[in-house]
């Protein structure tokens, strides 16, 4: 009994101290996205692990938004990705795989945010109806830890260990619409007053 109760203890203890060595370090790129209405925005990041004889794998992300006007991103309900009612699309669940860990992995891996290749954390639908705002919040990447390196041909899924989040603040600007993009709204209106005139 007592060296079953001495195993449980020292198994948590090794628990605790891997939880503890694996802290990784979440840099948004940039840090303030923007997107015009009607286009897709979103983030890419660096991530960097702190060199152990673990492998950490990225496998989500989230967004929880703190500021700016509600409402302005499409529902992504139905979407591959979606996570929530507030409209972000996560693209690490579903992109290629990110492997932080000793070699042939690397303790550092970036981004830039793309959306044709999923690359980056993921990102927003911005409604073409959308008001100029500066929405913020904290994005939250989640990761799962493992003994062995999941690149490893002979990876065993039982080498997993546990999982755990890291967050950055995030923020994504969208301004009034361009100059340009009001001046070709407005000619259907300028040449509909020009006919009219013209056909007096």
């Amino acid at each position: 009994m007592k060296k079953s109760l001495l195993t449980i203890l020292i198994v948590g203890l090794l628990a605790l101290s891997a939880q503890a060595s694996v802290v990784p370090m979440l840099t948004l790129v940039p840090s303030a996205a923007s997107g015009e209405p009607g286009t897709f925005a979103g983030w890419g990041f660096t991530i960097t692990s702190t060199p152990t004889a673990d492998w950490v794998v990225l496998s989500g992300s989230t967004f929880q938004q703190t500021g700016g006007l509600p409402h302005e991103f499409a529902d992504c309900t139905g979407v591959t990705g979606c996570t929530g009612s507030n409209g972000y699309v996560d693209f690490l669940s579903q992109g290629p795989l990110v492997v932080l860990g000793a070699p042939p992995e690397s303790f550092s891996a970036s981004e830039t945010f793309d959306l044709g290749s999923l690359m980056g954390t993921g990102g927003f639908q911005i409604l073409p109806t959308a008001d100029a705002t500066t929405v913020s919040g904290i994005l939250t990447v989640s990761y799962d830890v493992y003994s062995q390196d999941p690149n490893d041909q002979f990876f065993d899924p039982s080498s997993y260990l546990f999982s755990s989040k890291v967050s950055a603040k995030a923020s994504l600007d969208v301004p009034e619409p361009s100059s340009a993009g009001m001046m070709l709204a407005a000619v259907p209106l300028l040449l509909g007053t020009f006919k009219r005139k013209l056909f007096r």
